[in-house]
């Protein structure tokens, strides 16, 4: 399916995917949003956000540790999935 979506795209469709599984929407996506009691927090591309996630160098999910801290701790238990 990863094939397909790809050349969609690349053939000027636009594609929405929704997911709280990062794994998945790392490989599909392009541009990532993060919605948030309804207001979008940032919408970047894929190097944009791994910048954004830089001081999470450390980490092996850089990406995971930099949503989780724009996360409360309550939003945070629900992240078993990524």
């Amino acid at each position: 399916i990863s094939k397909l979506l790809h050349q969609m795209a690349a053939n000027g469709t636009a594609i929405l995917i929704t997911s709280h599984q990062y794994d998945v929407i790392a490989d599909l996506g392009m541009l990532f949003a993060l919605l948030k009691d309804g207001k979008i927090l940032f919408n970047k591309n894929f190097n944009d956000l791994k910048e954004m996630a830089a001081e999470f160098n450390g980490e092996q999910n850089p990406v995971k540790s930099y949503l989780e801290k724009l996360m409360t701790t309550e939003e945070k238990k629900g992240l078993s999935w990524i």
